[in-house]
């Protein structure tokens, strides 16, 4: 998810806790819910994570922390290209070129 998009979220849902604040946790809940799903009703994401990338750096012979494959995830975000996308070739580009000191 990128930054833009967690803004979002968290600015819909501080404005309905600000306006509604006797509401119930069941009822918070419920809200913060339908907040998600219009959000993600009206978008596309693609949901690459951490196991992907230590998945990729595995089968490319280097061992991966997950602080290290948070680290490739944060430099495809920073670079995102959305000419290209993010695909396997990506995810490899930047476990070679993220700078982080993986062992083969």
């Amino acid at each position: 998810m990128h930054d833009y998009q967690k803004e979002e979220l968290t600015q819909q849902i501080a404005l309905f806790v600000s306006n509604n604040r006797k509401i119930s946790i069941t009822k918070l809940e419920d809200q913060i819910k339908k907040i998600f799903d219009n959000y993600f009703d009206d978008t596309i994401t693609d949901g690459w994570g951490i196991e992907d990338v230590k998945q990729q750096a595995t089968e490319e012979g280097y061992e991966i922390s997950d602080d290290d494959a948070r680290s490739v995830l944060n430099a495809i975000d920073h670079h995102y290209d959305a000419n290209i996308g993010i695909n396997w070739d990506v995810i490899s580009y930047w476990i070679n070129n993220s700078g982080c000191n993986l062992k083969r």
